[in-house]
């Protein structure tokens, strides 16, 4: 059976997957977007195991589209969300039928032979925060001095070793799940929790907070500029962010409501190879990797989103063809 299809998974608002998708069709391949929140209410999903091997099929009535998976070149994992249960089951009923779904789910793509950008389960793991760091410094990258604590008394000690000046960041997501990309979003319209510089004057009145969930604080790092890298397959694409020429992006240069002033920069080739290296170590086909240039040209590693937002970054700078080296991924089933 001739592998032609390209999945992409992701919710229906999702600026990047349109750019995509559109550029994919008008090249003559055949795309199929599916968003695993319509299973089990909106698609049927049946997965069977018999003399003649695996079976694994989707039947998407909306698009009247009744997909074998055994006919998939590629899939892009981008932004799907939480299935969506019927209504009226019992909480048991609930908890029940969403274990039950997600062992479903995960069983059917574990089961797929195919290219992925990237693997669910990669795409978890690469995402853990304090993990990322610690394979960064095994790698030999700079790292900030990090503390994630519930404990007031560890958080006075971390800021006084950071000589009171220290950050707080969110582990999870900053822009609490929103499509960020400049121009796509109204600045009245945006929620996000930023990068904030915090004082000794700023943390003691609020320090017990703490014991609620726990937090991640680093040293602060002075900047001459930022790096925003984009891994795609085996190919590195370098923005240089001037965070430092405007107020508002002196700590946190994702203010999209303020123009961000980026060009395509220059990597080192042995800082490449430790971004390549980091991807490569998670499974992965796909990362955005944040790192800040210090003014005596240190690379310290910042983070890593394995599905972050790229189409800025290009737009801004259009040399960048990620658009196109994703397309030539996706369309050849590997990594160019």
């Amino acid at each position: 059976m001739l592998k032609e299809k390209i999945v992409v998974v992701t919710q229906e608002s999702d600026s990047h997957a349109d750019v995509i998708i559109t550029k994919l069709k008008a090249l003559g391949h055949e795309v199929v977007r599916f968003d695993t929140a319509d299973i089990p209410t909106e698609s049927l999903v049946s997965m069977g195991i018999g003399a003649s091997g695996y079976s694994a099929r989707l039947n998407i009535p909306k698009y009247d589209l009744n997909l074998d998976f055994k006919t998939v070149k590629s899939i892009w994992w981008r932004k799907p969300r939480t299935p969506v249960l019927p209504t009226g089951l019992t909480a048991r009923e609930n908890r029940f039928a969403r274990q039950e779904l997600t062992t479903v789910i995960n069983g059917l793509w574990a089961a797929l032979d195919c290219y992925w950008m990237s693997f669910p389960g990669k795409l978890r793991e690469a995402g853990w925060k304090f993990g990322q760091l610690k394979l960064a410094a095994a790698l030999g990258f700079d790292v900030p001095k990090t503390l994630i604590t519930s404990d007031p008394d560890e958080l006075r000690r971390f800021v006084k070793m950071c000589g009171g000046k220290v950050v707080f960041k969110v582990l999870s997501d900053p822009t609490l799940g929103m499509d960020m990309t400049p121009r796509l979003v109204d600045a009245d319209e945006i929620m996000a929790a930023y990068t904030t510089l915090l004082t000794e004057e700023m943390i003691e009145p609020n320090i017990e907070k703490i014991k609620k969930t726990p937090c991640q604080f680093q040293e602060y790092i002075e900047k001459k500029h930022e790096l925003r890298i984009t891994v795609i397959g085996n190919q590195i694409f370098t923005g240089e962010i001037d965070s430092q020429k405007q107020e508002r992006t002196k700590i946190d240069w994702r203010h999209h409501d303020v123009p961000i002033l980026l060009r395509a920069g220059h990597l080192p080739q042995p800082v490449a190879d430790k971004c390549l290296a980091l991807v490569k170590r998670y499974g992965l086909e796909f990362s955005a990797i944040d790192i800040i240039v210090t003014p005596d040209d240190r690379y310290v590693f910042l983070e890593s989103n394995p599905n972050g937002q790229w189409l800025f970054v290009e737009h801004l700078a259009p040399e960048l063809r990620m658009t196109e080296a994703l397309i030539k991924c996706l369309t050849a089933g590997c990594s160019n």
